[in-house]
């Protein structure tokens, strides 16, 4: 009996984990799904109008991200990206020492943390409680999704100052050009607001 619950058991608990990590992947889909704004098109197709989301932004996303806007945003925001699985130990530890003082420097998010906490809405409420949920929808994150589909999210949910939300949004809001046609200096424009949106937009 006793070796029959030494083995069954953590079947179990791996199985109550993955169960656990796909409802918050589906928690964090319908999120970011719902987070696209409203649309209206006319009877060709064309469309009319956009309106606000729950967030009071325009949000309307594309479909592929440019490489040069994807080699861009990963060199500036997370280097690591296609390598780590979903959070970075050196960054996590760099946070964990500037809170208890040992250093200046804090730890830098991974895109997967970023796009968690976004689509948690925990940019404004920074606690470790919040920290510590957002590493947990991270890790759900990276293993029901493919590395492209969540950088695809998080170009989609990056805001830019100015109730703007998106890549293709903001392309055509600052610079009236599709993304795939932005030049680098607009890329690079884009890519330096994302920390400090309302201050250094277009």
């Amino acid at each position: 009996m006793n070796k029959k619950i030494f083995i069954i058991f953590p079947i179990i608990i791996f199985a109550f984990t993955i169960f656990f990590l796909n409802e918050a992947n589906n928690e964090l889909q319908e999120i970011y799904k719902n987070n696209e704004s409203p649309q209206i098109f006319d009877r060709n197709n064309d469309l009319i109008s956009i309106t606000p989301n729950d967030k009071n932004f325009y949000a309307e996303y594309i479909k592929d991200i440019p490489e040069d806007f994807k080699k861009l945003i990963i060199e500036k925001e997370d280097k690591y990206f296609y390598i780590h699985k979903g959070v970075n130990p050196v960054s996590i530890t760099m946070d964990l020492l500037s809170k208890i003082g040992l250093t200046l420097r804090n730890g830098s998010s991974t895109i997967t943390q970023q796009l968690a906490k976004i689509l948690l809405k925990n940019e404004n409420n920074r606690t470790i409680k919040n920290k510590f949920k957002e590493l947990f929808y991270s890790i759900s994150l990276e293993l029901m999704n493919s590395k492209e589909n969540i950088l695809l999210m998080y170009v989609n949910s990056i805001y830019f100052g100015n109730q703007i939300q998106g890549l293709e949004t903001a392309s055509y809001a600052y610079f009236n050009s599709n993304p795939n046609n932005l030049t680098k200096e607009e890329m690079l424009q884009l890519i330096s607001s994302v920390n400090f949106p309302n201050q250094y937009n277009p």
